[in-house]
């Protein structure tokens, strides 16, 4: 009974994840990423995308997002992309996007672009028109993330 409760207890306590994609000191500028799968959006409907971001140097690249549209047969469609600048300071980001008709899936991509810098997102939420949170990015705060995507995976939709 003991054991049962303590796999409830490490499976309940979350907390907000945080992407700090980083070049190293001399590395190359290339586009680093931190990538999230959504696949519980309703085709068709507007969503906001919400979080807080900062990046270790202030470019017209610091922070950049997209979000593609994956539909049944696995064809993908670009249906957001934004790279601003932003300071050392979190800064607050809503956008809007309309997921398509034919949408099963949606792939969310944070960037970090410069070398030597790093871009931090944080708090990152999924509202639907309502403001009501759909889906919040957090992690198992005792559970290895390694583990907790095997077991968070397992689907018997696509037989993972």
């Amino acid at each position: 009974m003991i054991f049962i409760a303590a796999i409830a207890f490490l499976f309940s306590v979350k907390e907000p994840v945080e992407y700090k994609i980083e070049h190293l000191k001399g590395e190359e500028r290339t586009w680093k990423y931190a990538a999230k799968y959504m696949d519980d959006l309703e085709p068709d409907s507007v969503y906001s995308l919400e979080f807080n971001v900062k990046s270790s140097l202030e470019s017209p690249y610091s922070y950049g997002v997209v979000i593609i549209s994956y539909n049944a047969k696995g064809e993908s469609q670009e249906i957001y992309r934004d790279f601003k600048p932003v300071g050392s300071e979190y800064e607050h980001k809503k956008i809007e996007f309309k997921v398509l008709d034919d949408t099963d899936r949606v792939l969310l991509l944070f960037y970090n672009y410069e070398t030597d810098s790093y871009t931090a997102y944080k708090d990152i939420a999924i509202k639907d028109s309502s403001g009501n949170t759909v889906n919040k990015i957090e992690r198992f705060k005792y559970i290895p993330d390694v583990i907790a995507n095997r077991l968070m995976n397992i689907n018997l939709k696509t037989e993972n």
